[in-house]
């Protein structure tokens, strides 16, 4: 595929985003980094950019990777590219070993080494494999959420909710999914984050998140390292995964999920702006709606295909199974059994064994489960709130 840096000139003259580019064009960023400095240095505006000759755009755009086809063996660079989309292990010292050995035409000799590596920079630069070649399939999630918000609006009082905007992407694929929740504290973030894996179907090797107050606890004084914070690590243990932080000042590890975000501001957050939407559930849905355009629009990176289609066809069967069980969302009371060994929580009385009559019992709360222990050792577990309950015994007699 050919960089076109005329179109990607002038779309940077009419202001659109480096990310609005990439999308629209299937270019790299390093292209558009390219235009934007020749635009800097020459000034050009659209008509110039416009009257331009295919010879004066070479000039401004010089092809290093060309090269007499006849005077040098043409390595399988797409052969390189697609072993390691697979996550095989491919090291490109031993690529150019196994290149210098392929026997020559009369005439022709081998690229060096330096060479080599710099074609196949090249190479995926051209055909945008960036993130494909850098993040195996599987082993990232970003997430963050979005600094746009949309709104709720109650049809009977006029009130307007803020919904803020989580947003997940799998670097490797493209695939991206995104919810608007009422808040952005812990069970917002963890239930985006269950929703998310949910829709990608599966487990990745990590999950990075930026350094966000729900993500990580404060830095510690002479240190930029920020830990993971409890409540996030328990959520990690459910699914197995590993929670990474973006690293403060380093802006490749924010590259992907920043350019994820700003595709949701355009193609979700701003394309729904002129509907209004009664409920969270209402908006979800639509946002649902736009996300599989999103996942399903083809062009993607240069290709004919898809975000979807990528995830399917290269990272789907790279992510770990979900576990049988769904994750959900739970609080902690201290609660002491009365004499008549029941357990109020919430205004509902659960009873307990009557050995534990009198004594303080923790309880954990899930939306549809109450779960009572003592000394860490589980005593009741309790399905459904209300009157109607269905008591499972756990070891413990009533006596």
């Amino acid at each position: 595929m050919v960089t076109n840096y005329r179109l990607i000139m002038l779309a940077l003259v009419q202001g659109r985003s480096w990310s609005q580019i990439t999308s629209d064009l299937g270019c790299s960023r390093s292209s558009i980094d390219k235009a934007s400095r020749v635009l800097r240095s020459t000034g050009m505006d659209e008509d110039t950019i416009t009257a331009l000759s295919a010879q004066e755009l070479s000039e401004l755009f010089p092809d290093n990777r060309r090269r007499d086809s006849d005077a040098f063996v043409e390595p399988d660079f797409a052969g390189i590219a697609a072993r390691r989309r697979r996550g095989e292990r491919v090291t490109l010292k031993v690529e150019h070993h196994k290149y210098t050995r392929r026997q020559a035409a009369s005439g022709q000799q081998h690229y060096s080494y330096r060479q080599f590596c710099a074609l196949f920079e090249n190479y995926v630069d051209v055909n945008d494999l960036t993130a494909l070649l850098t993040h195996a399939p599987g082993e990232e999630l970003c997430v963050d959420w979005s600094g746009e918000t949309m709104a709720v609006v109650d049809p009977l009082t006029g009130v307007c909710a803020r919904a803020y905007v989580f947003v997940a992407s799998l670097p490797h694929s493209g695939l991206i999914h995104a919810s608007a929740w009422p808040d952005m504290r812990m069970r917002s973030w963890l239930c985006a984050h269950r929703d998310a894996l949910d829709y990608i179907g599966g487990v990745p090797v990590r999950i990075v998140p930026d350094n966000a107050s729900t993500a990580t606890n404060q830095v510690t004084r002479g240190t930029t390292v920020r830990e993971v914070n409890e409540r996030y690590q328990q959520f990690a243990e459910f699914y197995r995964c590993g929670i990474t932080p973006a690293r403060p000042g380093k802006p490749r590890d924010k590259a992907h999920v920043e350019k994820a975000v700003d595709i949701v501001q355009t193609w979700v957050v701003e394309a729904l702006s002129g509907q209004e939407f009664s409920t969270f559930d209402a908006l979800n849905a639509a946002i649902a709606a736009q996300v599989d355009w999103i996942n399903d629009r083809e062009g993607f990176r240069g290709r004919n295909a898809s975000r979807r289609q990528l995830f399917v066809e290269s990272e789907a069967e790279a992510l770990r199974p979900l576990p049988q069980q769904r994750w959900s969302y739970s609080t902690w009371r201290k609660a002491k059994a009365g004499v008549n060994y029941h357990v109020q929580v919430e205004k509902h009385f659960y009873s307990v064994p009557w050995s534990f009559a009198g004594k303080s019992v923790d309880v954990q709360i899930f939306d549809d489960v109450v779960d009572i222990f003592s000394g860490g050792c589980p005593i009741l577990c309790v399905r459904g709130l209300g009157l109607q309950v269905v008591r499972e015994s756990v070891g413990v007699s009533h006596g």
